[in-house]
């Protein structure tokens, strides 16, 4: 997730916060008038989960930033984010490009440094993830951030009859023309197990 689309998140979690809840560090939630009765689960369910995806996508974002702003203001060469992407530095470069939103824990941003992008498991393990990712002919699924079970749900609900786990996947994966998928390696799996 691009930063600009981490922050418009952050903020709808902010206007959620001010209309039901407000959390409270170290103390829990707290009600806010302005809740419609019986909204405090959802809204706390809803908060919870976003935080969730938030956190490692702030720190994937965050070495990205940080990589183009050394490039930019150590080095004084401008970098594009793709180019960032395949770029390590040092532990030490790494403190000296701390973004503005973490500039307050500089101790925090070094131990994530040092723990994490400089770690050689973490590098081995990315390397494997972004191989992965370039053997991959097309989009993995066409569902969005559906689960299988709620894409099952919109699927019986387009076709108005039940459908299996089978034609529930499937249908997620099929490509923009009819009959085909948008990825290669969908059409093998269904080939091998005769779907």
């Amino acid at each position: 997730m691009a930063l600009a689309a981490v922050i418009k998140t952050v903020l709808k979690i902010q206007r959620m916060k001010e209309m039901c809840i407000l959390i409270v560090p170290c103390s829990g939630w707290r009600k806010v008038s302005g809740c419609p009765n019986g909204m405090e689960n959802a809204a706390r369910r809803v908060v919870r989960n976003v935080i969730k995806k938030l956190i490692p996508q702030i720190f994937y974002e965050g070495r990205i930033q940080s990589v183009i702003i050394y490039y930019n203001r150590v080095l004084g060469k401008k970098i594009k984010r793709a180019q960032a992407c395949q770029i390590d530095l040092t532990v030490e470069e790494y403190v000296q490009a701390i973004p503005w939103w973490a500039q307050k824990a500089p101790e925090a941003w070094e131990l994530a440094a040092e723990l994490k992008w400089c770690n050689e498991a973490w590098k081995v393990k990315s390397r494997e993830a972004k191989a992965r990712r370039r053997k991959m002919g097309g989009a993995s699924h066409r569902q969005g951030s559906c689960s299988h079970t709620h894409w099952k749900k919109k699927v019986e609900k387009v076709k108005q009859r039940p459908v299996s786990d089978v034609e529930a996947y499937t249908s997620g994966r099929m490509g923009n023309q009819e009959g085909t998928y948008c990825n290669p390696r969908v059409a093998a799996n269904n080939l091998r197990f005769n779907i």
